[in-house]
Order: structure tokens, then sequence, then C-alpha cells
């Protein structure tokens, strides 16, 4: 026997009757439903490691592959969100572009230094 009880969207709960053949057992203590939500969502949720809050933000290419593969492990082992993981290689990416165009500004001003010595030289 079904749930006699209608659901806050109108509908007739579907749920399976308790042994009184009325209600269903949320509808019989509608503040188990609220606990047992609150019981579900504090289980979902995750807490950043603490190795990873103490990790130095990345200044070399090789300090951002190190920071993106700490987040690997850490999504696998459900210790950060796959969310948290998917901003920070976002973020990496962004971080790598950067380092790359910095890395290639600082190589063009060297050999312009080195072309305006040598220009200095012949003259």
């Amino acid at each position: 026997m079904r749930c006699e009880a209608t659901k806050t969207s109108g509908e007739r709960c579907k749920a399976q009757a308790l042994t009184d053949g009325r209600v269903c057992s949320f509808h019989a203590h509608p503040e188990r439903a609220a606990a047992l939500g609150r019981k579900g969502g504090l289980a979902n949720r995750f807490l950043p490691s603490a190795d990873l809050k103490e990790l130095p933000a990345p200044e070399t290419a090789a300090e951002t592959r190190q920071l993106v593969s700490y987040a690997l492990v850490e999504v696998r082992h459900n210790r950060i969100t796959p969310k948290i993981a998917n901003a920070i290689a976002v973020l990496a990416s962004v971080l790598l572009r950067a380092i790359e165009a910095s890395d290639f500004d600082l190589r063009l001003r060297r050999v312009e230094s080195m072309l305006e010595q040598k220009g200095r030289k012949t003259a």
C-alpha cells in the first residue's frame, strides 16, 4: 500500500506506507527526513587538506606541475573535491601561460641587449 500524504509539489507520495497503512516513514516523522538530509549534507563536505593550504604559490613550471600532481592525488584520496582540483588545474594553466610569456619576454630582452652591445662594438 502507498503513502496517502501529498508532497510539497502537490503530487501524491509514492513511498511504501508503514504497517498502519496510511503514511510512509518520512510523512509519519517529518523531523527524521530533515535530520537525515542534514546528515547526508554533512557527509558530503570536503575540507581541503592541511597540506594543500601550506603549499607555497608556484613560481615555475616545475612547481606548477607539482601542485597539479598533488591536487590529483588529493582528489584520488577524497581529501579535496574534483571541483577544487579543476579550479587548481585551470589556474595552473593560466599561470603556465604567464610563466611562458614572462620567460619569453626575458629572453627577448637579453637578445636585444646582446644585439645592442654587439652594435656598439662594431660602430
